[in-house]
């Protein structure tokens, strides 16, 4: 489930980002088993890359990605 409540009010504004990984199993599984992770962003207004993820990160994906096949 997404967060999707609304975050503005009168007295404050935020922002929040949501990053959508879209595994699929082969990449699970490639992740479960050593492969590196990158992540990036390529829009005209802004690129960026984190190539390779740091392992802490790679690992915590990994926890949550348990019972994933």
């Amino acid at each position: 489930n997404e967060d999707l409540i609304e975050r503005t009010t009168d007295e404050k504004t935020s922002s929040v980002h949501f990053i959508r990984l879209e595994l699929d199993k082969d990449m699970v599984r490639d992740l479960k088993n050593g492969a590196e992770l990158s992540i990036g962003i390529d829009h005209p207004a802004y690129t960026h890359a984190v190539n390779p993820v740091p392992d802490n990160i790679r690992q915590s994906l990994i926890r949550d990605l348990q019972g994933d096949s």
